[in-house]
């Protein structure tokens, strides 16, 4: 009875965080950004009422369906027993989560709220797509051997059967109105599209114009040179890929002031009825299908017709250059990101290809009693170079508050490891989360130090914290390759056919602590380093355009707790305990995510962050901080029985 009565309060509290608290706690992150985000809200009460509509008819829809057809409750806590795959299981896969996030822009749109629209609702996206793949997929995979039902949505099957002119026609609507909301933003806030084309007058009426004068166009092009499955597939993965790259880089390049004008040359415009500025607007858009269907008619071995469209287009690009010596930018850039999208295939094996290198080139070198491991390049690299970075963001005066703080977040992943993951055969290891809360309790040492030293106004305890926030993805970026080395933070076996690394070097922690030894794993370590690049990039963006450093450091808590609860997923340490099917880490990273609210809201003045400024004075403090973990983390004293002389048995 006991029991039951737990299940139930679990229920009830499962439900009340995620239809109060969090639609609150994202309410209030828009409440709090929208004084700072500096880009062009999109305001449409009808529009945003319709997006509403539509993701509370989802949800519902989806809800009831889990609870008639799943003989359950829409609860990851609480799964139903059957797995669902009619009513809106049928459209789209998870549909709860699609409708949240419906529900979220819409609310953004109806309001005119651009903190909502640009920060918020990417971030309710982050936030499902997290829950899904750090624990809802594979969840249903274990349970039921597949995690969604092909819907209409789904990506064509990888099959050379013929398609139908009515596959042809939906992967083409897709991948367009995917390709058209980005151009939309990009076009509405002059971003890329803007400033490097020297353009600062596209109106959206002639963004629409175009829209509908490329359609029939694109529609005519699809049914004559897709003619497979594959090629469907195709042309919507790569342009997911190349339309999310190109939003990314808009986002991530700073915008500039360049003057520009359009010159109409006249007999050149090939496109005679669409306005110049509009022509321009849907570069990125005619450029992927031009692309697209070049590469499409090369992969059927057509080289004659492949090679025609490309001259054709060559002469089109021509001409836009023609009207603006400036839009030749645009053009490298999206040329050179299908290149990256045609090509990622190629990068992924090859970076799983150099990781299981790495992962198997574990070597020392002995000085006496004294050994040290090839790692260590590696520790000294990500420190180092986080220190110069924290230095260059905050100021040289930083300088010694920086070290205390790399200090206690060296001891602080040592005890954390201790305590936590103590083992007999790990003797020494360092802890991630350990190394954060010996930080803040760093900067907390910082502060009290500069007021105790009377350290002159320049300090600010929060410009520090904000730099080191804003470091630390490169600086988790760089150790990565230690992991790898060393075989910690290593992943649990990928299912067959799936991408991994094979660990078959002895000295390897893989090796010495699991029976996973030439299995291939996850390549956890790879993926973290791809999250904290994309964190890193963002962050240091953020700091360019001086958002205030406690929204910025809020941002850094969100994105890492959300990036390590995938990451840990699928995670395969032994020693690692999963309280309430959910990994230690996990939990903390919800931690992380909860304290990202904590420092939005608090009830300080919003500190605006200096410039960046490099200082070569860093550089020996840096070196020496390097060294110093270099040594704690790579170094050891294998014959040792000393407490702690020895990285591992």
């Amino acid at each position: 009875m006991n029991m039951l009565k737990k299940m139930q309060m679990g229920k009830i509290f499962y439900a009340f965080v995620f239809c109060v608290i969090v639609p609150c706690l994202l309410w209030n992150a828009a409440y709090v950004w929208q004084a700072y985000t500096q880009l062009e809200p999109i305001y449409s009460p009808w529009c945003g009422c319709l997006l509403i509509g539509v993701g509370l008819i989802l949800m519902l829809g989806a809800m009831l369906g889990l609870k008639m057809k799943g003989g359950g409750l829409p609860m990851n806590g609480f799964p139903p027993p059957n797995f669902v795959s009619s009513g809106c299981y049928r459209v789209m896969p998870h549909p709860i989560y699609w409708g949240f996030c419906l529900s979220v822009i819409g609310g953004a749109v109806a309001l005119g709220s651009a903190a909502g629209l640009y920060v918020v609702a990417p971030l309710a996206i982050l936030g499902c797509v997290a829950i899904v793949w750090g624990y809802e997929r594979q969840d249903l995979i274990r349970r039921f051997g597949q995690s969604a039902p092909r819907t209409f949505f789904s990506l064509p099957p990888d099959s050379s059967e013929r398609a139908s002119i009515l596959i042809r026609l939906k992967s083409l609507f897709l991948v367009l109105i995917f390709g058209l909301l980005v151009v939309y933003l990009i076009v509405l806030n002059q971003g890329i599209l803007g400033h490097l084309c020297g353009v600062s007058f596209v109106s959206l009426n002639d963004w629409w114009s175009s829209v509908f004068m490329l359609l029939p166009t694109l529609c005519v092009l699809m049914c004559i040179f897709c003619k497979s499955l594959r090629d469907c597939r195709c042309l919507c993965v790569w342009g997911y890929w190349f339309f999310a790259c190109s939003l990314f880089a808009w986002l991530l390049i700073p915008a500039i002031d360049l003057p520009g004008q359009i010159c109409v040359v006249e007999g050149e415009s090939l496109l005679l009825l669409a306005n110049e500025s509009s022509i321009i607007a849907m570069l990125p858009v005619g450029i992927y299908f031009a692309l697209a269907l070049v590469s499409l008619e090369w992969k059927h071995n057509n080289r004659i017709v492949a090679f025609m469209m490309a001259c054709f287009g060559a002469y089109a690009l021509k001409n836009l250059v023609a009207l603006d010596s400036l839009s030749v930018n645009i053009i490298c850039a999206e040329l050179l990101i299908f290149a990256l999208v045609l090509s990622r295939g190629y990068i992924v094996r090859g970076c799983m290809r150099g990781a299981e290198w790495l992962a198997n080139s574990w070597c020392s070198w002995q000085i006496g009693p004294w050994r040290i491991i090839n790692h260590s390049i590696y520790v000294f690299l990500s420190a180092a170079i986080g220190y110069i970075l924290i230095i260059y963001l905050a100021g040289f005066g930083y300088a010694i508050p920086a070290v205390i703080v790399a200090l206690c977040s060296l001891i602080g992943a040592g005890l954390w490891a201790q305590l936590i993951e103590g083992s007999p055969r790990l003797l020494r290891p360092f802890g991630y989360y350990g190394a954060i809360f010996g930080g803040i309790l760093g900067i907390l040492l910082a502060w009290g130090w500069s007021v105790f030293c009377s350290v002159d106004q320049g300090f600010d305890v929060w410009v520090l914290f904000a730099a080191i926030a804003v470091a630390s993805p490169w600086i988790q970026l760089i150790g990565r390759f230690r992991c790898l080395v060393q075989g910690c933070c290593h992943g649990h076996p990928v299912a067959p056919g799936q991408l991994g690394i094979v660990h078959v070097h002895p000295a390897s922690r893989v090796c010495k602590l699991t029976e996973w030894a030439g299995v291939p794993l996850h390549a956890t370590p790879v993926y973290s380093i791809g999250l904290n690049l994309i964190a890193g990039l963002v962050l240091v963006r953020l700091w360019y355009v001086s958002v205030p450093a406690e929204l910025l450091i809020g941002l850094y808590f969100m994105l890492a707790g959300l990036s390590r609860f995938v990451e840990e997923a699928y995670r395969g340490e032994p020693q690692t305990c999963r309280p309430a099917g959910l990994s230690v880490y996990q939990w903390l990273s919800v931690g992380f995510v909860l304290l990202a609210f904590v420092f939005w809201n608090m009830p300080v003045s919003m500190v605006y962050l200096p410039a960046p400024v490099f200082s070569w004075y860093s550089v020996p403090i840096a070196c020496a901080v390097g060294a110093l973990f270099a040594f704690c983390m790579s170094t050891d004293f294998p014959h040792s029985n000393k407490r702690f002389a020895r990285l591992t048995s």
